[in-house]
């Protein structure tokens, strides 16, 4: 019941602030490791690239320890984003699994929508075989930039939500830098399951 009124409310709050948390721009999701979809390469989003004022705060950390806010809660704050990193390629090292980083903030509602896909059945089953996730608190574009600057070009630069995946030797196989998932909410589960299994490996 939680998480529908999340997803809910998620979409709502899309409708209310799509004007204050994109700008014009248009890209698509990057090729597949053998070819892109034509409903993937049709979408045109425009990326997510400044907070809106009146955005609402993120819970506080007692009000996640309550349980009343804790699903709205994305992207740990205090995460220590390298170190997370490096936990995740050491796994990867072991089990032959990739790495996805997801760049993000709570205050960006397409981060939430984004996160709707991925708790897709189909694309929680490819995430649980396939990945190991990071989701990196960006805050309002002034938090983790070392991070994010790490793998070429700032990926969070054009907007987020913004995924960059690694493979086991934390080389970066795609990004997401040109925008591509900024405006999450016009895509499907379909496309992000797509996206996921093709670099899946």
């Amino acid at each position: 019941m939680m998480r529908s009124r999340r997803v809910v409310a998620c979409w709502l709050l899309t409708g209310i602030l799509a004007g204050a948390c994109t700008t014009p721009g248009a890209a698509s999701l990057p090729p597949s490791a053998s070819t892109t979809p034509a409903s993937v390469a049709a979408a045109t989003p425009a990326p997510s690239t400044a907070p809106p004022a009146t955005a609402a705060p993120t819970a506080s950390p007692a009000t996640q320890a309550s349980g009343s806010a804790a699903s709205w809660i994305l992207y740990d704050p205090d995460l220590d984003a390298p170190a997370a990193i490096e936990a995740a390629l050491a796994q990867a090292k072991v089990d032959g699994k990739r790495v996805l980083l997801d760049f993000g903030a709570d205050w960006c509602p397409d981060c939430h929508v984004l996160d709707s896909y991925f708790e897709d059945p189909r694309a929680q089953a490819i995430l649980d075989a396939s990945y190991h996730v990071v989701r990196i608190d960006v805050g309002y574009f002034d938090k983790n930039l070392e991070s994010a600057t790490k793998y070429g070009n700032n990926v969070i630069g054009v907007g987020i939500p913004s995924v960059v995946i690694l493979d086991a030797k934390g080389t970066k196989l795609v990004d997401t830098a040109a925008g591509e998932l900024a405006d999450s909410r016009r895509y499907t589960a379909d496309d992000i399951v797509t996206f996921l299994s093709s670099w899946a490996g």
